[in-house]
């Protein structure tokens, strides 16, 4: 196996070499007991994670609040918000009309 050019990685493979070298292993080591260490690893993992993910939702959802009752739809037009639905109402009467045609064509 050739070493990798960067010497950051260069010592973190020299470092693992004589850690491998200085730690006695004996035969106790099994593939079962890599198979459950690697499996409390990924246990841990993914706990912290979920922990993470649920703090953030909670600082989230306590620093959400409003602007003491105001109404957050006051920004709010249907009037100008509104042609987009009409717009896309009347583009899909258009494709189920072509698509009626299209059918009515083939048969």
């Amino acid at each position: 196996m050739a070493m990798p050019r960067r010497p950051e990685l260069q010592k973190t493979w020299l470092l693992l070499g004589l850690l491998l070298l200085v730690v006695p292993v004996d035969a106790a080591i099994t593939c079962v007991k890599i198979k459950r260490w690697i499996e409390y690893v990924a246990i841990c993992c993914c706990t912290c994670a979920s922990i993470l993910c649920s703090l953030l939702v909670a600082l989230f959802l306590t620093n959400k609040g409003g602007d003491d009752g105001a109404d957050p739809w006051e920004g709010f037009n249907p009037d100008e918000n509104g042609t987009a639905v009409d717009n896309s109402t009347a583009g899909t009467a258009r494709l189920l009309s072509l698509l009626g045609r299209s059918v009515m064509h083939a048969l």
